[in-house]
């Protein structure tokens, strides 16, 4: 469970850098690379049971890219620096599919780890760059405007996703406690996930609009915590003994 929360959040930050615009200094791209790197780092440690070999493969290709990555923005900017993020971010995107579950779907593998990718990714880079504007304070807000605008979008599709999970798939709660348990995760998928993540990315939209980037930064603080929190939650019920084997849409 946690190399696929790893895994989803590389993904996104690695998808993420690829919208970002021109005026976003080298030096942070650098940084979210070796950033990247740490967690695949980890996302081997804790699977190192994992006996896939396209696990091994697209994570040993993900941590290869992102570390020749930080090479190619040692100097000026230059969207050449792109290609080892879009291999870094294909390579990871495999290494997730050989933990998906064999009896989804693909599409719908596509959609629940991408969703949750992209608003892992998101919340967690637009944070970041909202702390890099404490050393280079005349950068234009677009950079950051333009993440928070993306993670709304990006929250009411995850919602939507969610939804249609949740409504197909049910969960047995016969065993001692399901019942409990069974929405105390799904009060915490909605309300953190879903609800607070998005008024939160929403306050933070509207402070970067007026070059308030520092207090956008402390919102999206908010936001990466209650992101993490809702899909902790959802992969705790994915997870769950009373989950429903093979019933996925």
């Amino acid at each position: 469970m946690l190399e696929t929360f790893t895994l989803r959040l590389v993904l996104g930050m690695l998808a993420t850098l690829a919208v970002l615009p021109q005026e976003v200094p080298p030096r942070f791209f650098r940084i979210h690379l070796l950033i990247a790197l740490g967690l695949i780092t980890l996302a081997g440690v804790v699977a190192w049971s994992n006996e896939a070999a396209l696990y091994w493969l697209g994570l040993g290709l993900a941590g290869a890219s992102c570390f020749a990555g930080t090479w190619f923005w040692l100097g000026e900017a230059h969207r050449i620096g792109l290609v080892p993020v879009v291999l870094g971010t294909v390579s990871v995107a495999m290494a997730l599919g050989a933990t998906a579950n064999a009896s989804a779907s693909l599409p719908w593998s596509v959609l629940e780890h991408g969703s949750a990718a992209l608003q892992l990714g998101l919340a967690l880079t637009a944070m970041l760059l909202g702390h890099y504007y404490l050393i280079t304070p005349g950068m234009s807000p677009r950079p950051l405007v333009r993440l928070t605008v993306l993670l709304m979008a990006v929250i009411v599709l995850r919602a939507g996703i969610v939804f249609a999970k949740h409504w197909t798939v049910g969960h047995s709660l016969s065993a001692p406690g399901a019942f409990v348990e069974k929405w105390l995760w799904l009060s915490l998928r909605w309300l953190a996930g879903v609800l607070a993540a998005g008024v939160f990315a929403v306050l933070a939209w509207r402070c970067a609009r007026v070059r308030s980037t520092q207090s956008a930064t402390g919102i999206l603080y908010a936001a990466v915590i209650c992101t993490f929190l809702g899909e902790l939650a959802q992969l705790l019920l994915d997870n769950s003994p009373y989950a429903p084997a093979g019933k996925t849409p």
